[in-house]
């Protein structure tokens, strides 16, 4: 008995890596049909897919960012909060889902939240308009007005249609 649980364990061993193998090479194709649900504008099939990825690549940060901008586009926030510390912690420099978590927290009228989010996504992309801009509301909504008129000032000179 005891050999012949040795023997299966020892099969499942030698499969582990072609199961592996077989799921890596899946990833591209998983990938590529997220890709094209959520161009489709099929957000609960992209999402299905990109739970898929993060379940075989659970160190990829952009998947779970990309997961967290699905969930958010569905109104799912707390999942969104979710992937997105997710994404954080694998790869604190992501821009985006600092961005989400500032836009999410101001959503919730955590201000000061979102200026922490915020202004991290601001330092790691200083010339994005539509940071700058929602640092303004936040600073706004937080009664820094000096800070606020400085924020939407920004925002004009980065994006004058905005």
């Amino acid at each position: 008995m005891g050999s012949a649980l040795a023997a299966l364990g020892l099969v499942l061993c030698l499969m582990a890596p072609a199961q592996d193998a077989r799921a890596q090479d899946s990833l591209p194709q998983l990938y590529a049909e997220a890709q094209r649900a959520q161009s489709a504008g099929d957000l609960a099939a992209a999402t299905q897919k990109y739970e898929a990825i993060v379940k075989l690549r659970p160190e990829m940060a952009e998947a779970f960012a990309n997961l967290g901008n699905l969930y958010y586009q569905q109104g799912k926030n707390d999942k969104a909060r979710d992937a997105y510390e997710r994404a954080l912690r694998l790869k604190p420099g992501l821009a985006g889902p600092h961005f989400f978590l500032g836009v999410i927290a101001f959503g919730a009228h955590d201000y000061a939240a979102a200026l922490k989010h915020l202004r991290q996504a601001d330092s790691l992309q200083p010339s994005n308009a539509q940071i700058v801009a929602h640092l303004g509301y936040t600073e706004y909504a937080l009664s820094h007005y000096p800070e606020a008129v400085a924020e939407f000032e920004k925002t004009q000179a980065l994006d004058a249609s905005n």
